[in-house]
């Protein structure tokens, strides 16, 4: 069975879309192979979704399963394909139904899977959100929990915040009712983001942190 789940790929700033398309064949000898010009951190992929696969308490089907990223002549980075394949191999191995209402084609998935089935936090989800409020509007982005506030900020869409793999398979099972985020202003987020690093910390270099803060205050660029 073929299924194709919406993502992204973010090249700079630039987003465009990716499909992932899942087959499972009735025949065949077991595999598990991803094209689509993968980097080696996608092709790990299959490690980690085999694996939090069968730790979220589901099967991993011992089939020929292939997986393509498509655009093929696109290259693709990353973990965050991690759940629309993860998704894409429940569906087409049949052991995930969606409900009738539930439109696919208006919805993405993006994230990176940990072994356990959680997810974990995920670069790029804000780009994920803008480009889904212009291809998708009214739609949904099923994105992990630790990353969806980047997301709030962007009207038009549904952010569905998710905790682990199993969890998104109760909600497409209609066994946990999960509401989306509420919308949150820009500035809310920034007053709430941790600071990693503070320049008082830093011994000496009084003139390079100068340097530093008039530039950060004045918006300006650094060049070495």
């Amino acid at each position: 069975m073929l299924v194709k789940i919406r993502s992204i790929a973010n090249i700079g700033l630039e987003t465009v879309p990716v499909d992932v398309e899942v087959d499972v064949a009735s025949a065949g000898f077991p595999g598990f192979t991803i094209v689509g010009l993968a980097s080696k951190a996608v092709e790990e992929a299959r490690e980690r979704v085999k694996t939090a696969i069968i730790n979220s308490h589901l099967d991993f089907p011992p089939r020929k399963i292939t997986v393509n990223l498509a655009p093929a002549d696109l290259p693709k980075d990353g973990a965050a394909y991690d759940l629309p394949i993860a998704i894409g191999v429940l569906l087409a191995s049949n052991q995930l139904t969606l409900p009738v209402d539930f439109d696919l084609t208006k919805s993405f998935f993006y994230g990176e899977l940990s072994l356990d089935g959680t997810l974990r936090p995920t670069k790029g989800i804000l780009l994920l959100g803008l480009f889904a409020q212009k291809n998708a509007a009214g739609g949904f982005i099923f994105v992990p929990k630790p990353s969806a506030a980047e997301a709030s900020v962007v009207s038009g869409i549904k952010v569905i915040a998710l905790n682990s793999l199993s969890q998104l398979v109760d909600y497409l099972l209609s066994k946990e009712k999960i509401l989306p985020i509420k919308p949150s202003r820009v500035e809310e987020n920034l007053e709430d983001a941790p600071v990693e690093f503070d320049l008082m910390e830093i011994a000496g270099q009084e003139q390079a942190k100068r340097a530093l803060i008039i530039a950060a205050a004045g918006g300006h660029n650094l060049k070495a």
